[in-house]
């Protein structure tokens, strides 16, 4: 229904919530989600119930690629692989007696 919303506390690094409109609160006031914002996504996940909303969803969503992705991305940049075996006695070698 829009009646209320969440706005950071000002000069605070706290959620409250809001009624647009009461005390000149305007919908610009107001936060948006951003799933990317870690430290918003920390602040929603601590809201607790009956004084604020539970918070549902997606809260936060690292932008930057996955370990397995860039452990794919450099397997692929380095080529294709041969036999381990074949690797090990190529170059300079030496046996341990």
């Amino acid at each position: 229904e829009k009646t209320r919303g969440l706005r950071l506390v000002p000069g605070k690094l706290e959620l409250e919530v809001v009624t647009p409109g009461d005390h000149g609160i305007s919908e610009g006031d107001l936060l948006v989600h951003d799933e990317t914002n870690r430290t918003l996504a920390t602040l929603l996940a601590a809201l607790q119930p009956p004084a604020f909303p539970m918070a549902l969803g997606v809260l936060y969503c690292d932008p930057a690629a996955s370990y397995e992705r860039e452990v794919e991305a450099q397997m692929t940049a380095a080529g294709p692989r041969g036999d381990l075996a074949e690797l090990l006695k190529k170059g300079r070698t030496w046996q341990v007696s």
